[in-house]
């Protein structure tokens, strides 16, 4: 079950969303609806969030300053950004920031929002086998760094840059 985040000032389109689909039809969970980028920071801070469905243009913290600390956060959280036609400037800079895909409110129907969740999902599932992948490279990588100094065939930290040059 993937956890999502509504972060929209205004009820009616919060609602809409809400109401859209069937979310655990799609293995979605909606854990959460915040009026503003700082709600839902102040959320995703203490709780697992998959998907954030963010407005571009919110008082107090935009959808764009959002996304910069989702993106400087280092979670795997995928963010579709939501706009009207008049923020383009906005959606550019979104995308900029790591912002996984947008949606503008005049277009957004049932089968274009299932459509990008969609593949909100399964960029999410390949991310995380990279990050996962990584994490055992790195424990691997590791493990025969501990090996090599306890055997003492790298017996100084020059050898130690020479031979794993991500130790820096």
């Amino acid at each position: 079950m993937y956890n999502v985040v509504i972060v929209e000032d205004d009820a009616l389109v919060r609602t809409y969303l809400r109401s859209l689909i069937d979310w655990s039809s799609y293995n979605l969970k909606l854990i959460a609806e915040k009026e503003n980028g700082m709600e839902a920071k102040e959320f995703i801070e203490n709780n697992p969030a998959d998907i954030i469905i963010t407005d571009i243009s919110m008082p107090i913290m935009n959808g764009v300053e959002l996304i910069k600390y989702i993106a400087d956060s280092g979670k795997i959280i995928k963010v579709i950004a939501l706009s009207c036609y008049s923020d383009y400037d906005f959606v550019r800079e979104a995308l900029k920031c790591g912002a996984f895909d947008y949606i503008l409110k005049q277009n957004l129907t049932k089968d274009s929002f299932i459509s990008i969740l969609e593949k909100a999902k399964k960029s999410l599932d390949e991310e995380r086998q990279h990050a996962k992948y990584r994490q055992n490279y790195n424990n691997a990588d590791a493990s025969n760094l501990l090996k090599n100094i306890m055997s003492n065939i790298i017996i100084n930290e020059d050898e130690i840059i020479q031979h794993y040059p991500n130790y820096r």
